[in-house]
């Protein structure tokens, strides 16, 4: 995936459970130990698919960018670019039929519900990639918005953080930095109504904080400047 899911998805599971935890200290008035590790919060990112498994006992098949259950719901190359499809049910596939000026489609016996179309995917894919090659991505989301269809383009970083949606979501602050002037950061990834988070601080330097620390934990300022003196800390 080219980041740490994993590691972001326990400190998540970290957050969500000291927070439980802490409400049930004020319900209870007894605290508790609560321990994450990452091959559970790995386990459960499996969802839908370790849950199928454990009830078939079927191995599952990779798809590559395509969904196990939902067709179409995938990734699909335009004339320029590729795009995300998302169709999540009947009703979006047949605004998605009209978009794709093939309005019968919804009603083929092999196509007009999920299950079908999940059955018959490897006709109905072929088809659409077809379709889906013969226009800029930016004429089909165009016409898949005007249908109500869920897609997405696949940004590049640059076009990610120029989209006006990131933008207004701050997902991108500057801050000022002291050895470099001004830096970019990611935003707050949650909006709060009345205490909202911000980012406040640019990144420490190193060794920046360490008098600071050393001395809330009881060190004079004449030990701790012995010490950065010898090259301790």
């Amino acid at each position: 995936a080219g980041v740490a899911l994993v590691d972001v998805l326990t400190g998540v599971y970290a957050a969500t459970s000291a927070l439980a935890a802490l409400r049930a200290a004020e319900t209870t008035g007894q605290g508790q130990r609560v321990d994450c590790s990452l091959l559970r919060s790995a386990i459960a990112g499996l969802i839908n698919v370790g849950t199928s498994f454990l009830a078939t006992e079927k191995l599952p098949i990779r798809w590559g960018n395509a969904h196990v259950t939902i067709v179409p719901y995938q990734l699909f190359a335009a004339s320029d670019q590729p795009f995300v499809l998302a169709v999540g049910n009947d009703d979006q596939w047949r605004r998605c039929c009209v978009a794709l000026d093939r309005p019968e489609w919804s009603a083929d016996p092999r196509f007009a519900t999920n299950p079908q179309r999940v059955q018959n995917r490897e006709q109905l894919i072929p088809l659409l990639k077809e379709i889906f090659g013969t226009r800029t991505a930016a004429d089909w989301l165009s016409a898949l918005a005007a249908a109500k269809v869920p897609a997405s383009p696949v940004n590049t970083l640059p076009q990610v953080f120029a989209d006006p949606q990131v933008q207004q979501q701050q997902l991108s602050v500057s801050v000022p930095h002291p050895g470099v002037g001004s830096i970019d950061l990611l935003g707050i990834p949650f909006a709060l109504s009345e205490t909202p988070a911000e980012v406040r601080l640019p990144p420490p330097l190193l060794g920046q904080h360490t008098q600071e620390i050393l001395m809330e934990a009881g060190f004079t300022a004449d030990e701790v400047v012995q010490w950065q003196s010898a090259g301790v800390v």
